[in-house]
């Protein structure tokens, strides 16, 4: 995916994710890479993906974009609302890294939450990033996270307050 970060007048946007972008997630969450970063590092089957994904798009506790530039789908992103924080997760595509595009998912993030009415807004967005992700941590701190409290368990937790 050569030269798809975006630019003011193409800027990445957030689409919800369907059914449809199954096998395209499955491959994103699948990769050697993006495990190293997870919370589980262990290959998910597709049977399991699907089960999962359908829980996920069906559940109003969460959120589930998929990030495009110019029409083509580049990182996903999640929220899970939990009381009045919620929990982030978020990938970009393996074509697409090293672009700029992890701060440009974040801050599409921020632009959909602000959207929202105030009285249902979460009161905070955490990010649990595993110490070594260098890439993620720079793109949260440069979309305004800010870390809280030393690494537990190898994870920086970064907060974002809407």
């Amino acid at each position: 995916m050569d030269d798809c970060a975006p630019r003011d007048s193409e800027p990445l946007v957030l689409r919800r994710a369907t059914i449809d972008d199954a096998a395209r997630l499955f491959a994103w969450r699948n990769n050697v890479v993006t495990r190293q970063y997870a919370r589980s590092s262990e290959p998910v089957d597709f049977a399991k993906h699907m089960n999962w994904l359908a829980g996920k798009l069906a559940d109003t506790a969460s959120a589930l974009w998929v990030g495009e530039v110019r029409g083509v789908p580049v990182a996903q992103v999640r929220v899970d609302i939990d009381g009045g924080t919620a929990l982030l997760d978020y990938a970009v595509a393996p074509s697409a890294r090293r672009q700029g595009l992890g701060t440009a998912v974040l801050r599409a993030l921020q632009r959909e939450v602000m959207l929202c009415p105030a009285d249902s807004r979460p009161a905070g967005i955490l990010a649990q990033v595993k110490t070594d992700n260098i890439a993620s941590l720079r793109a949260l701190r440069s979309s305004g996270w800010v870390a809280e409290g030393e690494p537990v368990g190898g994870f920086v937790n970064l907060w974002w307050m809407p």
